[in-house]
């Protein structure tokens, strides 16, 4: 018998049968090849996107002073259009634009200085990789009274501020005002190495 070409050998079948399992052959070897080149280049941006946030930036305890508390922090960080400082109502009123004004800011630091409000503090979880044990300080906000009468113990909200941000920002402060105002319990922590809360000996951070 005679020797085939590479040109044969590497030939699907004539027949019904070869050309399907040929086929399926080649859609398998595609597909396989396709998943490893994809899982590749995910493993390559995630590495770069880890290397990149995981260094903890330097205003992560902004606006976290002792004089600072939920009746006066919202005037004094940065929002929307803002700067960084206290604002009048006036100035308020002319950066805000579209998005607020003093009236909000204003029914903010009234509710908090009727309700009340009180710093708490709880030890995080050790790591799986034996990462530090550090106190972490919240705001506790108490519901807003007379919305939960005869329906047992009014629900509790965590309310988790973002990246590089702590538990005085605006977004976690106004989110905290509205769900209190809607009769919910509401937590406000920081993250280690953020706002109040204590410092880790690595000083840097990462999701999961």
């Amino acid at each position: 018998v005679g020797k085939r070409s590479c040109k044969d050998r590497c030939r699907c079948p004539t027949t019904k049968k070869g050309k399907a399992a040929c086929c399926c052959c080649c859609c398998f070897c595609f597909f396989s090849t396709f998943l490893f080149l994809l899982a590749l280049l995910a493993g390559q941006v995630g590495k770069l996107g880890g290397d990149a946030i995981t260094s903890l930036p330097e205003d992560t305890r902004w606006d976290c002073t002792d004089d600072l508390n939920p009746t006066n922090v919202i005037r004094t960080t940065w929002l929307p259009g803002c700067g960084i400082e206290n604002k009048t109502d006036a100035q308020l009123d002319a950066c805000g634009g579209e998005c607020f004004s003093s009236a909000l800011v204003k029914r903010m630091e009234e509710f908090y200085t009727k309700v009340g409000y009180k710093m708490v503090n709880f030890s995080s979880r050790a790591g799986p990789k034996d990462q530090d044990v550090v106190p972490i300080k919240a705001w506790w906000i108490p519901p807003a009274p007379g919305l939960n009468i005869g329906l047992g113990p009014p629900p509790r909200v965590v309310v988790q501020h973002g990246t590089n941000q702590n538990q005085n920002k605006f977004e976690a402060q106004i989110a905290g005002f509205l769900l209190a105002s809607a009769g919910f319990g509401v937590l406000l922590p920081s993250l280690r190495d953020h706002g109040y809360s204590g410092p880790s000996s690595h000083g840097k951070f990462s999701w999961g």
